[in-house]
Formats: structure tokens, sequence, C-alpha cells
């Protein structure tokens, strides 16, 4: 998936943003739906001070 189609879970107005914290990471996790109508999965890891975003949704090949 794309960074496009990860980053529109936040236009969902039914998203839920969710804590999930690990005991070594802070997480943010946020479920919706991009403008295609995939579900999203979208995960921010925050690790020493740098952000790793992680989407889990449709897979493509780019």
């Amino acid at each position: 998936m794309t960074f496009e189609e990860g980053a529109a879970v936040f236009f969902d107005p039914f998203f839920r943003l969710v804590d999930a914290s690990s005991d070594h990471e802070a997480r943010d996790a946020a479920f919706g739906s991009s403008a295609a109508g995939h579900l999203l999965f979208v995960v921010h890891i925050v690790d020493r001070g740098r952000i790793h975003p992680h989407y889990f949704g449709p897979q493509t090949d780019e």
C-alpha cells in the first residue's frame, strides 16, 4: 500500500485512534477506511524520537 492510502485513514470520519504501546515502544494505531473502501490498520511507532509508520491493509506491488 502507498503512504498516501495509509494516510487516508485520518480522513475517514469514523476512524478510531487507540493506544497500541508495548513495554519498549510508544505506539498509536488507527482503524479506518481509505477512499477506495479498503479497511486500514495504521500504526505509528516512536522509537528514540523517530516516527516509523506501518500500514496494514491491501497489498500492492509498489
